[in-house]
């Protein structure tokens, strides 16, 4: 199945894609970056081809309701750090 993980493109959503990945999910990752820095998981694992990278904002419903209106999910992943609202 399709897990959707939300939040940045550091530490704990690269982690958290690439496990997944691992573990033979479909993985759709949700952020303000296209793709993951260099030093994420995903890329020292050579797993970024395997995730379907979708910009926007995870804090946001709309943008959310957007990449789930894909259908064919069976979970989603809270992953974003944000300190302040105006993060």
């Amino acid at each position: 199945g399709k897990l959707l993980v939300l939040g940045g493109t550091g530490f704990v959503r690269g982690t958290v894609a690439a496990v997944a990945v691992e573990r033979g999910y479909e993985v759709v990752a949700l952020g303000r970056r296209s793709s993951p820095p260099e030093d994420s998981r995903l890329v020292k694992k050579g797993l970024v081809d395997q995730v379907q990278f979708r910009v926007g904002n995870a804090a946001e419903a709309e943008d959310v309701d957007r990449v789930l209106a894909e259908g064919g999910f069976v979970g989603v992943v809270h992953a974003i750090g944000m300190l302040l609202e105006s993060d």
